[in-house]
């Protein structure tokens, strides 16, 4: 028998992932406390993580087109608002001077404001759905991010046009930035979208 309890993060990432799969739930807890390592039961939730996902696109499909469009509309609003009222005037300073780091630094601020609110937007409207829906929202970022990033290399060395409004998108995934949104866009999005809809079950995870 294991006596200790299973790690609060992944056990949280269980019931997030999955929350109408009490049963499954249950059993993977029943298999830790039966003698299964940490290591097992981290491996459960993680697998949870693409399985949970493929499922509620492949039963709830109208449901979750809704989820990952209204995800879309709210990251694409705010990056239009950047580009109307805040990122010309910084575009402007570098036209004219030059400087273009006061830009890349408000489009970087913009990308990860616009990537959280969405994420917080989806998890809260479809809360009893939240983890396996945004994990398929922030799949789809990291798609388009990628396709974009492809698209730049293969236009190489010739420029690539990018719409004003997704370049808070495309931006976080190229090579002056270190590729990080790859890594930060994601991490982003799940630890808002985790906290917005489960937060209260968090509350002193390790």
């Amino acid at each position: 028998m294991n006596s200790s309890r299973p790690p609060r993060l992944a056990s949280a990432l269980l019931n997030w992932l999955d929350p109408s799969q009490v049963a499954a739930v249950g059993d993977i807890e029943e298999s830790y406390r039966n003698g299964r390592s940490r290591f097992w039961y981290w491996r459960q939730a993680l697998a949870l993580m693409v399985v949970s996902p493929i499922r509620q696109m492949r039963c709830k499909p109208s449901r979750t087109f809704g989820a990952v469009s209204l995800g879309w509309a709210v990251f694409l609003t705010l990056f239009e608002f950047f580009d109307q009222f805040i990122g010309w005037r910084f575009a402007s300073i570098g036209y004219r001077t030059g400087m273009w780091p006061p830009f890349w630094t408000a489009a970087f601020i913009c990308s990860y404001v616009g990537f959280a609110v969405s994420a917080w937007t989806v998890a809260k409207a479809f809360r009893r759905d939240a983890g396996p829906i945004l994990m398929l929202h922030v799949a789809s970022v990291f798609v388009a991010m990628a396709v974009a990033v492809v698209i730049v290399e293969l236009r190489a060395p010739n420029p690539t046009p990018v719409p004003h409004v997704l370049f808070p998108l495309v931006s976080v995934a190229l090579h002056y930035q270190r590729r990080s949104g790859f890594v930060l866009v994601p991490l982003t999005m799940m630890i808002v979208g985790l906290f917005a809809s489960s937060g209260t079950r968090l509350r002193g995870a390790r």
